[in-house]
């Protein structure tokens, strides 16, 4: 009987890693809410970059897809915010260490920009809220306003998961260098 080679390398403890990194999106979208919602634009992706760094395509693949449909069954309102940051924490692999701070951050501001806005809009379509009718009463209907305050938040959340990036790799690589001294000793 063949296997399908796509899917044999998934280990153990990446399924567990994929679960775990699940629970902590789930509990972030049950906290934040509303107008902390922000705080899921900056925290999913970080979850999600973080379970990614040393795992294989097929095991990001499917915790993505597993995110995605987690967040389709529980929070259906925010599933597209969810594909979203998916894509996000992509961006964040492809683009940090390979591009300049200053250009990633645009980079990123402007990506998370366009999430933000394109979220509201399929979620308004398809599901029948009045997200941007409601926000845009509450600024008087000054769509200027609205999308300034988009920028700005887009740029908030990119600076902040740079800063974040830079805190993981960091002590990533602190501890890959402790476990390297620690091996050097035992011989």
């Amino acid at each position: 009987m063949k296997t399908n080679n796509r899917f044999k390398k998934i280990t153990t403890s990446a399924i567990v890693q994929g679960a775990l990194a699940l629970a902590i999106i789930s509990v972030l979208f049950l906290i934040f809410k509303g107008a902390t919602n922000i705080l899921n634009a900056l925290l999913v992706p970080i979850t999600l970059y973080t379970f990614s760094l040393i795992k294989n395509k097929s095991e990001i693949f499917i915790t993505y897809i597993a995110a995605i449909l987690l967040c389709a069954f529980l929070f259906i309102s925010q599933v597209f915010l969810m594909m979203f940051y998916c894509g996000i924490s992509i961006l964040l692999l492809l683009l940090y260490k390979r591009v300049n701070a200053v250009f990633f951050i645009f980079i990123l501001s402007i990506v998370i920009c366009l999430c933000f806005y394109s979220a509201i809009l399929l979620t308004d379509y398809i599901f029948g809220t009045n997200m941007l009718k409601i926000t845009l009463k509450a600024l008087n209907g000054n769509m200027l306003v609205y999308l300034m305050v988009i920028i700005i938040e887009g740029f908030i959340v990119g600076k902040a998961q740079y800063f974040f990036l830079k805190l993981i790799n960091k002590r990533i690589h602190q501890n890959s260098i402790t476990v390297t001294l620690q091996s050097s000793e035992v011989y």
